[in-house]
């Protein structure tokens, strides 16, 4: 009290200092946690057989346990989508998942972050593919969210297939000159073969067969919808399948 003078200003400019302090600080909304896992999300190009997949996840795999002994424990694949699917996935795209050792253990880096860097680059010789570093449960929240599996997307809705990929490319291209923009990719655009059948009518005149009866044998070497039948909310579709 006999020095109040001195005081006061003694807490002013302490809280000065706090403020400057606290002003070069960075800050997060909801903080990234450490899940003790790390999930490689591997696209490949379109029509990418099974067994490729397999091949090269078993490799990649096998690139992980060799790099890192002593932080990963575990390492599996899941390819394509799951007996219950929870999301639509073909065979070119893989999850990797890979479980951790204790960081007691860790010899070769000190945080997830710089473990995560390090698995990424194993995998730069590794051509044809694209991968996305997440964890388990960040990247189910991101599907469920946003149905990306990253942290920020950007969606372009279209009906032209040619327009949207020209855009694509222009838009990736403007993202990816922003410094600090880290694992930028543009979603995958190819599409899927499809095998068209055209009978040729002059011949069928000839034979005098109807040309109704052709396209349905066509049809039954894939899938033929005999009906539907409607219980509940549900369509349930029976369908006869021939070869």
């Amino acid at each position: 009290m006999r020095n109040n003078v001195a005081m006061i200003a003694f807490a002013v400019c302490a809280l000065l200092a706090t403020v400057i302090v606290t002003r070069g600080l960075g800050s997060e909304f909801i903080p990234r946690l450490s899940e003790e896992a790390i999930v490689v999300n591997v696209v490949r190009i379109a029509g990418t057989d099974l067994a490729e997949s397999v091949r090269y996840n078993t490799q990649m795999e096998r690139a992980i346990l060799a790099a890192f002994p002593d932080e990963v424990r575990h390492v599996w694949s899941r390819v394509g989508t799951a007996e219950v699917a929870t999301d639509p996935m073909g065979v070119e795209l893989s999850d990797i998942f890979i479980s951790l050792q204790p960081r007691s253990r860790w010899k070769r880096v000190a945080t997830q972050a710089e473990l995560m860097a390090l698995v990424q680059k194993e995998f730069r010789d590794m051509p044809g593919q694209r991968i996305a570093m997440s964890q388990p449960i960040e990247l189910r929240m991101d599907e469920m969210i946003a149905g990306v599996r990253g942290d920020v997307a950007m969606k372009l809705y279209g009906d032209d297939f040619d327009v949207l990929v020209q855009k694509a490319q222009e838009i990736g291209a403007i993202l990816g000159s922003i410094e600090g923009a880290a694992d930028l990719s543009t979603e995958q655009l190819t599409g899927q073969p499809v095998l068209q059948i055209r009978v040729d009518q002059e011949a069928l005149a000839r034979y005098g067969v109807p040309a109704k009866a052709v396209m349905q044998l066509v049809e039954s070497m894939g899938t033929k919808n005999l009906g539907d039948v409607v219980e509940g909310p549900e369509l349930l579709t029976y369908c006869q399948h021939n070869r």
